[in-house]
Formats: structure tokens, C-alpha cells, sequence
């Protein structure tokens, strides 16, 4: 990853910091820097990300590769959310979806289930990935 790559994706650590009541979502886990952005976002109770566009394709071979990006459910550490919820919390679903194609948009949406089922995300965290996080954030709770 090149320097560059970081510092775009760490760039939301700066901004969710400084604006901590604000809630930011960020797009494609940060694609390529993911491991930047699974970390920033444990660090911060108010960064989400989506995994939109071309990052569940690239590891359509290896979807368990986001257990290492989401890993700390249940480890008690510095800046760990003191929560029981599920790592894979901080994703809410998003889709890149040009022209109203609705069959790209269902082929995302089973990306996305593909990846949770091969990680063993709870379907109670599964529901919040794909709209109780968001209802909670637009509501404002």
C-alpha cells in the first residue's frame, strides 16, 4: 500500500476525532488501504464503513480475509469498543450501482451476504449491517 493510499483512509481518523458527534460513512473500506480502515473505524465510535464497489470482488476468493480486518469482537484492548456487537458493525451496506442496473445491485447485495455467511456474522448483526445501523445514525441514536 502505498503511502498516498494511507493517508486517504487515515484522513477519516483526523476528521472523526475532530468532529466526534458526527456521524461519517466511508466508502469502499478504503479500498486498497482496508486494514486502515478496519482499525480507524474500532478507533472511532462514529466512522462506518461500506464495502461498495470492486473490494468484494477482488477477494470474491477469500472472503474470510475480512475476519482480519474485523477482528476484535469480544477482545478486551485499548480502543476497542466496550460493546458486545460484532466488529462487522461498523459495515452498513452500500452499493455502486450506475444507471439503475438492478441486477448489479442484487449481485452486490449477494456479495455481501457471501462474506458475512463465510465469517459467521450473526444475523442480528447481519440486520444491522443492512439497515438497523443506518436507521439508528439517521435517527440520530
Amino acid at each position: 500500500m502505498s503511502a498516498l493510499t494511507a493517508f486517504r483512509v487515515t484522513l477519516l481518523d483526523k476528521i472523526a476525532r475532530r468532529y466526534p458527534r458526527t456521524t461519517i460513512i466511508g466508502a469502499h473500506l478504503g479500498n486498497p488501504g482496508c486494514a486502515w480502515a478496519g482499525e480507524i473505524a474500532r478507533w472511532n465510535p462514529n466512522l462506518f464503513f461500506n464495502v461498495s464497489g470492486s473490494t468484494l470482488i477482488k477477494k470474491q476468493e477469500d472472503l474470510t480475509f475480512f475476519k482480519s480486518i474485523f477482528w476484535w469482537t469480544s477482545v478486551a484492548s485499548p480502543h476497542t469498543p466496550k460493546s458486545q456487537a460484532s466488529a462487522f458493525e461498523k459495515l452498513v451496506f452500500g452499493s455502486d450501482v450506475f444507471d439503475g442496473d438492478l441486477e448489479e445491485f442484487d449481485r452486490s447485495l449477494e456479495r455481501y451476504k457471501r462474506m458475512l455467511d463465510a465469517c459467521g456474522v450473526a444475523p442480528e448483526a447481519q440486520a444491522n449491517i443492512f439497515g438497523g445501523s443506518l436507521v439508528r445514525i439517521f435517527k440520530g441514536k
